[in-house]
């Protein structure tokens, strides 16, 4: 049986993990951005905008994922 002491620093621990998953959690506005970057570089990629050739579905998470960092940079110089 766990102990008092045991019991208090677990409740301890979980909320100092509960606090810091809540602060680390992106804004309204993150979440946002995020998924208009994630549709450009569909749309993107499946008009065959990229210099990319997709051969396979691995090759076309690897373009959009480039496409999707290309694109949050993007944000963050404009944000600055």
């Amino acid at each position: 049986m766990l102990k008092r002491e045991e019991i208090v620093g677990l409740l301890i621990g979980l909320l100092v993990v509960m606090l810091v998953t809540w602060i680390t959690l992106p804004t309204e506005k993150e979440l946002e951005h995020n998924a208009e970057c994630v549709a450009y570089c569909k749309n993107k990629i499946k008009k065959g905008d990229s210099d990319v050739v997709i051969y396979s579905s691995f090759t076309y998470v690897k373009a959009v994922s480039a496409c999707y960092e290309e694109c949050i940079e993007e944000k963050n110089e404009n944000s600055d």
